[in-house]
């Protein structure tokens, strides 16, 4: 799909976006869709419009009123500092687009009527317009989720013809509801046939499960590990069917928060954050504040406690997104005294997410976007988002141009072919070093040589970075800074300073590297950065940026070659 392409603004306030510095829209045919009003920041911020927002707010209109709304409550998500939007494509084994596989969901047309529009094709365009990502949210297995909801999705066709691979279990309330039976091959191949359905049909920037898989009353029987072995095959199938038709398209999953209850429900969350060929990002809901009551009485500091158990798994260092709970702003609940007593909940919980190396939030739902009771709630959140979110450059920085993506291929490939066929940089192997402060080892430096220095390949990131030139290359220096994941840039600094965080607290994400006087003059010093996921960026020099910011996360190593000019 390739929809985006490098952009960096001189003088600007920027507020939250999917994939920071990653700001036009392309689309299959190579044409802009309205660049100029997307804008730059350094993580996910997303909103989760529920097919409980679809059937208050979008119900049964007809297309002119469903774009003006749909376009209104975009607004109303990017006005609140957030800029992805999680929209609910498949609640219950339906569809809110013309599907050749699941009937129309009840959600977007009550009577299961084919609209004479495209709710799903407008929700795309209007979010782009906007300068909204998209997602698609999808339930894998879930067909209904009450006896009336049970009763009415045995009048489809659907029901019918799978009628063999469904489950029909009780839930926690008694009422009887419907499943796919996550063990039956054919329900996996439903599933993915419906995802790629999704990815092949629109121009959606990720697919995204919620946390419905073995859920109470279903599977009994069977083991935590039967479970997590059906559910797997589906996820990793789901995951290359996505890759195999559009790279770029981010497939992410949202656990229940306490992980051993998702576990147990054959969310094999730890191998998803450990093995490669599952998901791009786990979004963890994590809907406590730090004044929870236990059992015994006993107030715990829940959010922050699950908050950093879900980073202590994330061994491959995939992009964790705290799920917060709009919803709780404002309300009393005995077990959970903080909703009710303080209205800075979320911008808490914000605060600590990003300390823990978070990239980013997701609020839970629309509807609470409109009612009056999370307001103060908001507001907290929303100024401390925007503090965290200026970054200034000043105008006589060295700052990249917007190209376009044939001469960025041309330059990437000028830059890999001269490195290529230069040997220079052997010799020069002792000319620049570089310390790398790295996570998890007690703030102490890895001091290599010249060629790649890091933790590459494991996930721990880089903290702080320091550059200097040996004396052979006196008359001249390096200097450099690098990008927070908490979405600003460091000062410049020169020849052996550090840039960045030492104890490694707050990550880095991005670096710009440039040679000053005889330096400059005699040598280019090309430069890369590299990821936990043994890939790495293109070649910089000269001060462009090197790294994804937002994409991957923290980087892990960074690689120099100085050649000689």
């Amino acid at each position: 799909m390739n929809k985006h392409i490098l952009s960096f603004l001189s003088v600007f306030l920027i507020f939250a976006t999917l994939f920071p510095l990653k700001n036009n829209y392309i689309d299959k045919n190579n044409q802009d869709i309205h660049a100029e009003e997307l804008s730059v920041s350094i993580d996910k911020r997303a909103c989760w419009i529920s097919f409980l927002d679809i059937e208050e707010f979008l119900m049964d209109l007809d297309e002119a009123s469903y774009r003006k709304k749909i376009s209104e409550m975009y607004r109303n998500i990017k006005a609140n500092n957030m800029n992805t939007v999680i929209f609910h494509v498949r609640p219950m084994g339906d569809a809110v687009y013309p599907s050749d596989i699941f009937p129309w969901s009840v959600y977007i047309s009550s009577k299961r009527n084919a609209p004479d529009y495209d709710p799903l094709l407008i929700a795309i365009e209007e979010a782009h317009k906007c300068g909204m990502f998209f997602e698609a949210w999808i339930n894998p297995y879930r067909l209904s989720r009450n006896n009336d909801t049970t009763e009415a999705y045995k009048l489809t066709e659907f029901y019918g013809q799978h009628k063999d691979i469904i489950l029909e279990y009780y839930n926690v309330d008694g009422e009887l509801c419907l499943s796919l039976d996550p063990s039956k091959e054919e329900s996996k191949e439903l599933i993915c046939d419906g995802v790629k359905e999704i990815v092949e049909k629109y121009e959606v920037d990720g697919i995204h499960f919620d946390d419905y898989f073995y859920v109470d009353g279903m599977g009994e029987g069977l083991t935590v590990e039967e479970k997590m072995t059906y559910v797997d095959d589906m996820i990793s199938t789901v995951y290359k069917n996505i890759k195999d038709i559009d790279s770029s398209c981010f497939f992410g999953i949202s656990p229940a928060g306490n992980i051993d209850n998702a576990m147990d429900d054959g969310a094999d969350i730890k191998r998803w954050m450990s093995e490669k060929g599952y998901i791009d990002y786990i979004m963890p809901q994590l809907y406590w504040t730090d004044e929870f009551i236990s059992s015994d009485g006993e107030e715990i500091a829940l959010f922050s406690e699950r908050c950093q158990e879900w980073q202590s798994i994330n061994e491959l260092g995939i992009p964790i997104y705290a799920g917060l709970a709009l919803y709780k702003a404002g309300e009393m609940y005995a077990g959970d005294t903080g909703w009710g007593k303080y209205d800075d909940n979320l911008k808490k919980q914000c605060d600590k997410a990003y300390q823990l190396g978070y990239s980013g939030y997701a609020l839970f739902r629309y509807a609470w976007l409109e009612y009056g009771g999370s307001v103060n709630e908001l507001d907290n959140l929303n100024n401390f988002v925007e503090t965290l979110s200026i970054t200034v450059v000043p105008n006589d920085e060295l700052v990249p141009v917007q190209k376009n993506e044939e001469s960025r291929k041309d330059e990437d490939y000028e830059k890999e072919k001269k490195i290529n066929e230069s040997e220079e940089y052997i010799c020069n192997y002792d000319k620049v070093k570089y310390d790398l402060y790295c996570q998890g080892l007690d703030g102490n430096s890895i001091l290599i040589d010249g060629r790649i220095s890091g933790i590459h390949g494991i996930f721990k990131g880089i903290g702080a970075v320091r550059i200097r030139l040996t004396d052979e290359l006196s008359g001249g220096g390096v200097e450099y800074r690098v990008h927070s994941v908490l979405g600003f840039w460091t000062d410049w600094v020169k020849d052996d300073d550090t840039a960045g965080d030492k104890t490694s607290t707050y990550l880095i994400d991005g670096i710009q590297i440039r040679l000053y006087g005889n330096a400059y003059n005699d040598y280019d010093l090309f430069y890369r950065t590299g990821y936990f996921d043994d890939s790495y960026t293109t070649w910089q020099s000269d001060g462009g940026i090197a790294g994804d910011i937002g994409i991957k996360g923290a980087i892990s190593s960074i690689e120099l070659k100085l050649i000689k000019k």
